[in-house]
């Protein structure tokens, strides 16, 4: 701390000590001008709680720049100081000795000076009001501290002074201090005054400070109070007033607000300056007519507006323009009618010389972007991702405003950042945002994994893991509950150890087995500040894996936090957890010997195992005497086995007998499919299993496709390992395996790597959950959908869409598609509707739609050709609004001959599914592209009918050591 100390004083006094600090942002040094001496705004600064170096050096350049710009202005400085209730003050004619006297404080002292809140600034502002002349602009820059605020005679008497001095009072407030019962109180004295209350924060006060030149350059003793607004809204607000020979308006505003000034004549007035401050602006209207006019007001928020008008400027002084430089005027708001170079230059009036704004951080507005300096102005160039506008520079460009404005998908989730933007998909969604693809592994409407699996989401696919057989081994000591440390040095013990690198799925070991304790575990144990317990009870092998809450305790408090935990109980009675990061540390997971891992009397092995212990952890282990044989053909060769396999539309499992495999030497824990994420898990029913589940999808585990006109073919290879034994090992074995499939609607979706598709979930009560898609289609037998996030067509083309339901076990539902239209948005709200189906009915009055199936099946199909809306569109997006239909209660296939329409509102809940774009493209005489040819498979077949589904299963194709 003391070489901070030192470093800002050595800082401040380089900066202070600079004689000629302001020259760099003039292109040329300004004259000497010799004018008569006029009075000018007089300015007077009261400062308490806020550092010293936070505000002097923008101080003097404010002081300066308004000076050199009008440097016949006659001032008074004051400068006041409260420190610890003692109010010091100062008095000076010339900028130079005030300048002198804010230089000069206690760099160490003034350090913590910035913390003291019991301070009087009634009184402070009251002696100021007193010592400064009429018409001041009183600056108050404070931490906020106002104790003397329920002091009534003192506040009439400030309010007094206000009325005789007219002088203007803007409060800059920090905010250090607590302002809840003196908030009010700036507000007034400020809104009397026609000046300003704002918070700001003191990183802030330079760039504040840099918007109140038009404030102290504004002519003194010829000022009229017009207008004083405050206002607490939302949306628009209007005022009337009325102007009578006035030479200029000033306006101040602030808060989240945009004003507008219409004339007598009703035309908006342009502004003859305009400068910011946080959260404000000044801003100048020259020569405005007399009559009555109107202030439009949009705001959000509280907000404040200030009009002061003045009069009887253009009889002052005796010049004209074709007197002055070029790049000055003798109408110049604050010159009195003697040549003043005009904004962005300085000088005497008849020598004027380019201000440099680039050369200054708060002088231009391009702080996000390039500062070009131009005479008598500046360009902005605005870094990427931001945009000019003429009232606060290089502003942040909201690219989640449009879609137009970015690049993430669809179903994405867009986020605005500060000159850019963040792409998400939401939950139920897998990928980067500028890609979606639904993730399985969070799929509510149906579970894709069994339960004693942990589904993990990769592009493309996703896997099943059993977690028993995939996980890390912790078998640190320090997390013993033992190890407890309660005594006076405690702070010093070794239990910093932290879990804040834990991602996965973790089992804890020791000389045993272990496990996370099932209590509240005292703070300071388990070698850490704060240990982790689980909330609940560790689970069954038959509950696979569940869910429960983990405790951190600390403090007399057993839960401070908590955060999500999974548990599997693996065969053989262990724990393996799924553990997050930590939220910080010190937090870190307990552990206690796992009774349950020693001992068989809570483990359940299958008919052809029994329980032992190896190594202090029971488990199920295949009996010696097993008949392994028991049901293989006597034609399998001795080293040879089969699985069984059974395929589904939704899951493809494959079984092998777990002592067959143990009997033959394979390693029953290391069986996997092509991609070797895919790996297999123990199942116990009649005898035990090692099984491998799979979605019958494209590129899932590995797996590849073949298709011919009629059928989809899903081949895939499972591997067998040899177990070693750590010196030699062998050769896998592997075997080919298949699922034929017919192709259809459905089917044709799995091919696709990445098809146009929108889903939503149905939920209907007493019958579980649906998962509803809707897809666009190539031809009219529904083969081949389209990929991609959107897609290109001719108005010669035929669009073929097929929505249908997966369900979850068999059903008496059906599909109905109750309204279809497009819209040429993505909303499907949109006003502008050509609907294709409507009341369950087809629209008669294109001859191009057809409508192949409708409240049927699952399945429901309309084709029709592509077209274009009429306008400035370019692209049409599909919306369908669906339900389920109860063919045991209900007619679900709609009547619609001829003209008749179905029924208006059956009042049955429906979800909405849409997609899109479509975009035209141009038209051109294209020959249909050709499917791809059949790709036959040969070996012997067996099928089998599943759900009337033909599936056939080629085995013993291949086997090779």
């Amino acid at each position: 701390m003391y070489q901070f100390h030192l470093l800002l004083i050595f800082c401040a006094i380089n900066l202070a000590s600079s004689q000629s600090w302001y020259n760099g942002f003039y292109s040329t040094p300004a004259p000497e001008r010799q004018c008569t001496q006029r009075e000018a705004t007089s300015f007077t600064l009261i400062v308490d709680s806020v550092p010293t170096w936070d505000y002097y050096y923008t101080t003097e350049r404010l002081i300066s720049r308004v000076t050199e710009a009008f440097p016949c202005g006659d001032r008074q400085y004051t400068f006041m100081k409260n420190v610890n209730s003692a109010l010091s003050e100062y008095v000076f004619t010339t900028k130079d000795e005030f300048f002198n006297q804010i230089r000069s404080y206690d760099y160490y002292y003034d350090y913590y000076r910035q913390y003291d809140c019991n301070l009087s600034l009634l009184g402070s502002l009251k002696r100021a009001l007193e010592i400064s002349p009429a018409g001041t602009f009183i600056l108050v820059l404070s931490g906020g501290s106002m104790l003397d605020y329920d002091n009534t005679e003192l506040l009439n008497e400030v309010y007094n002074l206000l009325d005789e001095k007219q002088s203007q009072i803007f409060f800059m407030v920090t905010g250090y201090c607590d302002i809840t019962l003196q908030r009010s109180l700036f507000n007034e004295i400020a809104s009397q005054s026609f000046g300003q209350f704002l918070m700001v924060n003191r990183y802030s006060i330079q760039q504040a400070l840099y918007g109140l030149d038009l404030l102290l350059a504004k002519p003194v003793n010829s000022s009229v109070r017009i207008l004083n607004v405050n206002l607490n809204v939302s949306g628009g607000h209007r005022e009337e007033f009325n102007i009578t020979s006035l030479t200029y308006l000033l306006i101040t505003t602030s808060g989240d607000v945009n004003v507008t000034f219409s004339d007598p004549t009703g035309n908006n007035v342009e502004f003859e300056k305009q400068q910011s401050y946080i959260s404000g602006r000044s801003l100048l209207i020259k020569q405005p007519a007399s009559g009555s006019w109107i202030l439009d007001v949009i705001s959000i928020g509280s907000i404040s507006v200030k009009i002061l008008g003045f009069t009887g400027l253009e009889f002052l002084g005796n010049c004209s323009n074709s007197e002055c430089h070029p790049n000055a005027t003798c109408e110049e708001f604050g010159g009195y009618q003697e040549c003043t170079c005009k904004q962005g230059f300085v000088g005497d009036g008849s020598l004027c010389y380019d201000v440099d704004e680039c050369a200054d951080y708060w002088l231009h507005r391009c702080n996000n972007g390039y500062c070009q300096n131009s005479i008598g102005a500046y360009n902005c160039s605005c870094f990427y991702g931001f945009i000019y506008t003429q009232e606060s520079g290089c502003i942040d460009i909201d690219e989640c405003s449009s879609q137009y404005l970015n690049d993430c998908h669809p179903l994405g989730v867009c986020t605005n950042t500060y000159g850019g933007y963040m792409c998400r998909c939401p939950y139920g969604y897998y990928g980067d945002g500028r890609y979606c693809e639904i993730n399985e592994c969070q799929h509510t409407g149906r579970t894709y994994c069994p339960s004693h699996t942990d589904c993990t989401k990769s592009n493309g696919s996703f896997s099943c893991n059993d977690p028993c057989s995939n996980y890390t081994v912790l078998d640190e000591n320090w997390r013993s509950t033992a190890n407890k440390n309660d005594g006076y040095y405690r702070y010093y013990w070794n239990n910093y150890h932290c879990d804040n690198n834990l991602k996965g799925w973790y089992r804890f070991q020791g000389q045993s087995d272990q496990q996370i304790p099932e209590y509240c575990v005292e703070s300071y144990s388990c070698g850490t500040h704060s240990p982790i317990w689980l909330n609940g009870s560790n689970p069954t092998i038959e509950e696979g894996i569940v869910n429960h809450t983990a405790c951190a305790s600390w403090y007399g408090n057993c839960c401070m936090w908590s955060f999500p935990i999974s548990i599997r109980t693996c065969p053989g009675g262990f724990y393996v957890y799924k553990l997050e990061q930590t939220p910080f540390c010190n937090l870190a997971y307990c552990v206690e010997p796992n009774l349950r891992a020693l001992n068989c009397s809570s483990t359940h092995c299958a008919p052809d195992e029994e329980c032992r212990n190896v190594n202090g952890v029971s488990g199920c282990h295949c009996k010696h005497d097993s008949d392994i044989n028991n049901g293989l053909e006597s034609s399998i060769p001795a080293n040879y086995t089969s699985p069984e396999l059974v395929c589904g539309i939704n899951q493809i499992k494959l079984s092998y007998s777990k002592c067959q495999l143990e009997k033959m030497g394979y390693d029953t824990s290391a069986i996997h499919l092509r991609d070797h994420s895919c790996t297999s898990f123990i199942e116990r029913d009649e005898k035990s299993y090692v099984t491998i589940e799979m979605l019958p999808r494209s590129g899932y585990c590995g797996a590849q496709f073949q298709t011919n006109a009629s059928h989809l073919t899903y081949i895939n290879t499972v591997y067998l390992i040899p177990k070693s034994d750590g010196l030699i090992k062998r050769s896998e074995a592997h075997v080919n395996f298949y699922c034929a499939y017919p192709m259809n609607m459905e089917v044709s979706l799995w091919i696709a790597v990445t098809p146009l598709v929108s889903t939503v979930n149905f939920f209907v009560g007493g019958t579980g959950s649906y998962s509803a898609k809707m897809a666009l289609f190539r031809y009219s037998d529904y083969s081949m959908p389209y990929e991609g996030t959107e897609v290109w067509l001719t108005t010669e083309s035929m669009l073929y869409v097929g929505i249908m339901v997966e369900e979850n076990k068999e059903s008496n539902f059906a599909l109905v598609m109750k309204n279809c239209y497009a819209t040429p948005t993505s909303e499907n709200w949109h006003p502008v509707k050509y609907y294709i189906i409507k009341n369950n009915c087809p629209n008669h009055n294109d001859p191009t739609i057809s409508v192949a199936q409708n409240g049927v099946s699952l399945q429901g199909r309309f084709s029709l050709q592509v077209f274009t809306f009429i306008g400035s569109y370019n692209q049409v997006y599909l919306h369908c609004e669906i339900r389920l239909c109860d063919k045991t209660s209900e007619t679900c296939n709609p009547e619609c001959s001829g003209r008749r329409l179905g029924s208006k509102d059956d009042g049955a809940a429906t979800k909405n599914l849409s997609l899109g774009p479509l975009r035209h493209k141009a038209s051109a005489v294209l020959a249909e592209p050709q499917k791809a040819p059949a790709v036959l498979s040969s070996g012997r077949a067996t099928t089998a009918s599943l759900a009337s589904l033909i599936l056939t299963f080629y085995s013993f194709l291949m086997i090779s050591e």
